[in-house]
């Protein structure tokens, strides 16, 4: 009888647990392997290919969202940009655009370099804004389809979340 009463309560345990991972908001958690959370918005997030004035806004934004200062050495102070941002070095905030058949190539990409030590307190966060135009899209030599799009967010190298955007008739 004892057992029996240790493996149902122990089961009800297992049970608490397992739905206290579900109350972690996946926006206050680092979705990085260095504490930090990283991750793109795209501003509008659907746009169209006939619109030459406008801009698409990709706003690239890191968060420490841990209670202990966070520090990266992202390898510079030389700015060694690559194809995938993963291998640079000396790099702050990145972005990429991807597609189904093109991950990080789909459209234009930008870095920006930085100091070698980066200090994050905690709950502190920073965002840069890249911007993109149709005109700059075909003068980087991208085709602009009318499909969808994802902007992909780095900093310092590590991979963030990602953000859709369409490109409309």
């Amino acid at each position: 009888m004892r057992s029996w009463a240790w493996c149902t309560g122990g089961a009800a345990v297992i049970a608490v647990l397992g739905a206290c991972v579900h109350l972690i908001d996946p926006r206050q958690a680092a979705n990085t392997d260095i504490g930090l959370q990283v991750w793109a918005q795209v501003t509008p997030t659907s746009f169209s290919v006939s619109d030459t004035v406008s801009r698409i806004r990709i706003r690239v934004s890191v968060k420490n969202p841990g209670q202990d200062t966070v520090r990266v050495d992202n390898g510079g102070p030389a700015c060694d940009q690559r194809p995938d941002p993963v291998d640079g070095r000396g790099l702050l905030h990145s972005m990429r655009i991807g597609d189904d058949t093109r991950d990080l190539n789909a459209g234009p990409g930008a870095d920006i370099c930085g100091t070698t030590l980066l200090v994050f307190p905690p709950k502190r966060s920073r965002s840069w804004d890249f911007y993109v135009s149709i005109p700059q899209w075909k003068a980087a030599g991208y085709p602009v389809l009318t499909q969808e799009y994802r902007a992909r967010s780095y900093f310092a190298g590590y991979e963030g979340y990602s953000a859709l955007f369409k490109l409309t008739p």
